[in-house]
């Protein structure tokens, strides 16, 4: 669960987000990727979304300086038609080529109404609303999910809950509302089942 912590220091945005930048860069990500993601990430923490800000910068440096995520991925669009699109990401992590699907998806949409975007072979892509904010500020309702590989083998699943086997994923739901904020609803499918609180067990 998302708590504001009891104890915390401020920390500027912009300082924040160079930060970030800087720590991807030095593990190795592509310079236009890494201030992105760290735009994206710092986002999320204005948000409240602690779990998918800034925090994930540890794992996003480690998968990327040894080599488990690509560091510097070419993201292409593989397959394409009037209204839907397919960004192959490389390898490397999702954030940018879902965020390519989404800004060509949405040109798509304003001539054919409705669209679809997606990417394949990436690594985690965050928070599914930070593309679900990115087409409802064009006026657009919008929907987006990541997929997720099983982590565990069968005999592993027996001896954890099963979101350690399915997942957990992201999804997010956004509707425009004219003047008014628009209704996001960002989460997971089985977000719960992490939790070390026992409030929150099954």
């Amino acid at each position: 669960m998302n708590r504001p912590p009891q104890e915390f220091k401020r920390v500027p945005v912009e300082k924040l987000r160079l930060f970030a930048s800087e720590c991807l860069r030095t593990a190795g990500l592509r310079t236009d990727h890494a201030e992105q993601l760290a735009q994206l990430l710092t986002n999320n923490d204005l948000r409240g979304v602690r779990s998918h800000g800034s925090l994930q910068l540890h794992s996003y440096c480690t998968g990327l300086s040894q080599g488990t995520v690509n560091p510097n991925p070419q993201p292409k669009v593989v397959k394409e038609t009037g209204a839907a699109v397919l960004v192959d990401g490389d390898g490397g992590l999702g954030y940018a080529p879902m965020m390519e699907a989404t800004e060509l998806a949405l040109e798509k949409a304003k001539d054919k109404g409705i669209t679809l975007g997606a990417t394949c072979h990436i690594a985690h892509y965050g928070s599914a609303g930070h593309y679900v904010r990115r087409a409802v500020g064009d006026g657009f309702i919008a929907y987006s999910v990541q997929g997720h590989g099983a982590n565990f083998d069968y005999e592993e699943v027996e001896k954890k809950q099963s979101a350690g086997y399915w997942g957990n994923p992201p999804f997010c739901f956004g509707l425009p509302a004219g003047d008014e904020p628009a209704m996001i609803v960002d989460g997971g499918t089985t977000l719960m089942a992490y939790s070390t609180d026992p409030v929150y067990k099954n």
